[in-house]
């Protein structure tokens, strides 16, 4: 493949990079906007991670 297949190949799946962009953002404001709320769960849902991960 040269470079203009490869940027035809993504402007063809732009609306889905751009799709996968929004929700990515979307989702880490609404943790953002839950964690400020309730610290304690976001705590929490740290300290669950952070035993998966041991």
């Amino acid at each position: 493949m040269n470079w203009k297949e490869d940027a035809a190949y993504l402007r063809s799946i732009r609306p889905y990079i751009l799709l996968s962009v929004y929700l990515f953002c979307a989702t880490a404001a609404l943790g953002f906007v839950a964690s400020v709320r309730n610290p304690d769960l976001a705590a929490a849902y740290v300290g669950d991670v952070a035993e998966k991960l041991q």
